[in-house]
């Protein structure tokens, strides 16, 4: 079975996994693991890799491999949860008020 994804391909055959970088630059690191990284670390996991050599594999931290396998466990999936930031003061509905009153009275200003 083969996994397209980006920035690597995954492709597992009889227990021998082969990941092939196509394209990811070295200086800018990604700050978040996508779907696709996840669920290649969760593949590697499952067929009885190490963490360590996981997140070597995928060029990804050792802490971050354990976030995404924990995550998996707890909600069997590879997207992250919804952040618990500041909520909201205004609607949708509010905005566009705000923005329709400001371009009504642009002389005002």
């Amino acid at each position: 079975m083969t996994y397209p994804c980006h920035p690597y391909q995954l492709t597992v055959k009889r227990q021998q996994v082969h990941i092939f970088s196509i394209s990811k630059e070295e200086n800018f690191p990604e700050m978040d693991t996508t779907a696709e990284v996840a669920a290649q670390a969760v593949t590697l996991l499952q067929q009885g890799w190490s963490q360590r050599q996981v997140a070597r594999t995928l060029q990804i931290s050792q802490s971050a491999v354990s976030r995404i396998y924990r995550r998996h466990q707890e909600t069997g999936g590879f997207h992250r949860r919804r952040g618990s930031g500041r909520s909201r003061s205004t609607s949708e509905r509010d905005d566009r008020f705000i923005v329709s009153t400001s371009l009504r009275n642009r002389s005002t200003l």
